[in-house]
């Protein structure tokens, strides 16, 4: 989950904020491409992404994705992102809900500690064994 950082917004132009939406979408369109890859806009400047087999290279995506924001230039200003990040295993247990409730809170973490910056949760993949023994 990614959000341009609230000093970014309250210091471009509210003129320049459908611009600066746009060409944040377009640029996580032309950085996340990957069939079954999903880009959701969640709310005026929160956008979600749906990653499958991801795991650990999810932070450094989201590294990526925070560095060439701030080549996306309005007002002067580079852009800055906040971004959250949560991969999970399949398990009996997941749910949306939780994913969701897990990544915003990563996001309010990023947000909370200066801005412009990743806060990620990697779960651990689980070693399944193929064949059963006892």
């Amino acid at each position: 989950m990614l959000e341009p950082d609230s000093e970014y917004l309250n210091d471009l132009p509210e003129e320049d904020h459908p611009v600066m939406a746009q060409l944040l979408a377009k640029n996580l369109q032309q950085t996340v491409f990957r069939p079954g890859d999903v880009i959701a806009r969640i709310s005026d400047y929160r956008f979600a992404l749906l990653l499958p087999a991801t795991n650990e290279q999810s932070p450094q995506l989201a590294e990526r994705l925070r560095q060439q924001a701030t080549e996306i230039v309005l007002g002067g200003q580079p852009m800055l992102l906040s971004l959250g990040v949560s991969t999970m295993q399949p398990s009996a247990q997941l749910s949306a809900a939780h994913i969701q409730q897990l990544t915003e809170d990563l996001l309010q973490q990023a947000q909370n500690n200066g801005g412009n910056q990743v806060s990620f949760n990697t779960e651990q993949s689980l070693e399944v064994p193929v064949t059963y023994s006892d």
